[in-house]
Protein backbone atom coordinates (compact mmCIF):
# COMPACT_ATOMS: atom_id res chain seq x y z
CA UNK A 1 0.00 0.00 0.00
CA UNK A 2 1.60 3.32 -0.68
CA UNK A 3 2.09 5.98 2.16
CA UNK A 4 1.60 9.57 1.79
CA UNK A 5 4.37 11.65 0.23
CA UNK A 6 6.74 14.18 1.98
CA UNK A 7 4.74 16.84 0.01
CA UNK A 8 1.39 15.29 1.76
CA UNK A 9 -0.18 13.77 -1.09
CA UNK A 10 -0.63 10.44 -1.60
CA UNK A 11 1.55 8.56 -3.77
CA UNK A 12 -1.44 6.29 -5.48
CA UNK A 13 -3.45 9.65 -5.99
CA UNK A 14 -0.35 10.97 -8.27
CA UNK A 15 -0.11 7.82 -10.09
CA UNK A 16 -3.75 7.85 -10.76
CA UNK A 17 -3.81 11.08 -11.56
CA UNK A 18 -0.84 10.66 -14.29
CA UNK A 19 -2.01 7.44 -15.68
CA UNK A 20 -5.63 9.45 -16.81
CA UNK A 21 -3.71 12.09 -18.58
CA UNK A 22 -1.67 9.85 -20.43
CA UNK A 23 -4.87 7.93 -21.46
CA UNK A 24 -6.71 10.75 -22.97
CA UNK A 25 -9.03 10.78 -19.71
CA UNK A 26 -11.01 13.07 -18.19
CA UNK A 27 -12.37 13.73 -14.37
CA UNK A 28 -14.56 16.84 -13.45
CA UNK A 29 -12.38 16.44 -10.03
CA UNK A 30 -9.00 17.31 -11.84
CA UNK A 31 -8.14 20.85 -12.92
CA UNK A 32 -5.40 21.96 -14.81
CA UNK A 33 -2.48 22.36 -12.24
CA UNK A 34 -2.04 25.74 -11.38
CA UNK A 35 1.90 26.00 -11.01
CA UNK A 36 2.70 24.92 -14.27
CA UNK A 37 -0.42 26.02 -15.98
CA UNK A 38 -0.80 22.55 -17.69
CA UNK A 39 2.34 22.73 -19.66
CA UNK A 40 3.85 19.83 -18.13
CA UNK A 41 7.05 21.33 -16.74
CA UNK A 42 10.07 24.23 -18.04
CA UNK A 43 13.75 24.97 -18.01
CA UNK A 44 15.10 25.13 -15.35
CA UNK A 45 18.51 25.72 -14.26
CA UNK A 46 20.48 22.27 -13.02
CA UNK A 47 23.83 22.31 -10.82
CA UNK A 48 25.53 19.79 -9.24
CA UNK A 49 28.38 16.73 -9.56
CA UNK A 50 28.94 16.60 -13.62
CA UNK A 51 25.80 18.51 -14.68
CA UNK A 52 25.52 21.73 -15.66
CA UNK A 53 22.49 24.13 -17.43
CA UNK A 54 19.35 24.47 -18.22
CA UNK A 55 17.14 21.25 -18.78
CA UNK A 56 13.61 20.20 -19.02
CA UNK A 57 12.42 19.62 -15.42
CA UNK A 58 8.76 18.19 -15.05
CA UNK A 59 6.57 20.29 -12.72
CA UNK A 60 6.93 19.70 -9.31
CA UNK A 61 3.30 20.18 -8.11
CA UNK A 62 1.57 17.84 -11.02
CA UNK A 63 4.67 15.73 -11.32
CA UNK A 64 4.73 16.51 -15.29
CA UNK A 65 1.16 15.63 -15.49
CA UNK A 66 -0.51 18.87 -16.29
CA UNK A 67 -3.66 18.42 -13.82
CA UNK A 68 -4.19 18.22 -10.20
CA UNK A 69 -7.16 17.13 -8.06
CA UNK A 70 -9.20 20.17 -7.45
CA UNK A 71 -8.64 19.85 -4.08
CA UNK A 72 -5.15 20.55 -4.42
CA UNK A 73 -5.30 23.16 -6.66
CA UNK A 74 -7.39 24.87 -3.78
CA UNK A 75 -4.25 23.97 -1.22
CA UNK A 76 -1.72 25.51 -4.08
CA UNK A 77 -4.12 28.86 -4.17
CA UNK A 78 -4.41 28.90 -0.73
CA UNK A 79 -0.84 28.42 0.19
CA UNK A 80 -0.04 31.18 -2.58
CA UNK A 81 -2.25 33.67 -0.70
CA UNK A 82 -0.83 32.79 2.49
CA UNK A 83 2.71 33.02 1.07
CA UNK A 84 1.45 37.34 -0.10
CA UNK A 85 -0.21 38.06 2.94
CA UNK A 86 3.15 37.11 4.51
CA UNK A 87 5.30 39.26 2.72
CA UNK A 88 2.57 42.11 2.67
CA UNK A 89 3.45 41.98 6.61
CA UNK A 90 7.16 41.96 6.12
CA UNK A 91 7.75 38.91 7.57
CA UNK A 92 10.17 36.17 6.38
CA UNK A 93 9.55 32.52 5.93
CA UNK A 94 11.48 31.97 9.39
CA UNK A 95 9.92 34.73 11.66
CA UNK A 96 6.27 33.91 10.62
CA UNK A 97 7.22 30.28 11.19
CA UNK A 98 8.94 31.03 14.55
CA UNK A 99 6.19 33.76 15.83
CA UNK A 100 3.50 30.57 14.93
CA UNK A 101 5.28 28.03 16.74
CA UNK A 102 6.19 25.90 13.68
CA UNK A 103 9.74 25.09 11.49
CA UNK A 104 10.55 27.17 8.95
CA UNK A 105 10.24 23.75 6.84
CA UNK A 106 6.56 23.02 7.93
CA UNK A 107 5.61 26.69 7.15
CA UNK A 108 7.00 26.08 3.23
CA UNK A 109 5.14 23.47 3.32
CA UNK A 110 1.96 25.74 4.16
CA UNK A 111 3.08 28.30 1.42
CA UNK A 112 3.41 25.87 -0.98
CA UNK A 113 -0.04 23.74 -0.47
CA UNK A 114 1.67 20.75 0.78
CA UNK A 115 -0.13 20.62 4.22
CA UNK A 116 -3.88 20.48 4.86
CA UNK A 117 -6.58 23.07 4.23
CA UNK A 118 -7.07 23.79 7.50
CA UNK A 119 -3.23 23.87 8.57
CA UNK A 120 -3.14 26.87 5.59
CA UNK A 121 -6.05 28.61 6.57
CA UNK A 122 -5.57 28.50 10.26
CA UNK A 123 -1.97 29.65 9.74
CA UNK A 124 -3.28 32.32 7.54
CA UNK A 125 -6.17 33.27 9.96
CA UNK A 126 -2.95 33.71 12.33
CA UNK A 127 -1.11 35.95 10.51
CA UNK A 128 -3.94 38.60 9.33
CA UNK A 129 -4.33 39.05 13.35
CA UNK A 130 -0.30 40.07 13.13
CA UNK A 131 0.41 43.85 13.33
CA UNK A 132 2.63 44.64 10.12
CA UNK A 133 6.15 45.35 11.11
CA UNK A 134 7.72 48.35 11.98
CA UNK A 135 11.06 48.85 10.52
Amino acid sequence: MSGQTGDGFNDFGRTACAQMVERGESDPDMIVCPSCEGRKGGDALVCGPGVAGVRYMPCHFCHGSGRVWSYNGIQYRMGRQLSEERRAKDYTIREAAKAYGVGFLVWNDLEHGRKALTDIDGARRWLMSQPERQG
